[in-house]
């Protein structure tokens, strides 16, 4: 797995970017790649959204 964050164009603090992610499949059926919205610098509380990716790798 590989990330790459792309920083707003804006060029301004804390404006938003996007976050890539690359990942490879290492063995067939249903996967699942869940993410949490977070900032790395502020500890987790539980609360943060989250979302689930299911993949069907043939």
């Amino acid at each position: 797995m590989s990330d790459n964050y792309l920083p707003s164009a804006s060029g301004l603090v804390g404006a938003g970017g996007i976050h890539e992610w690359d990942i490879k499949a290492t063995a067939s059926g249903t996967q699942q790649v869940t993410g949490v919205y977070s900032r790395s610098f502020e500890n987790l509380t539980g609360s943060e959204q989250r979302f689930v990716l299911t993949v069907e790798v043939e």
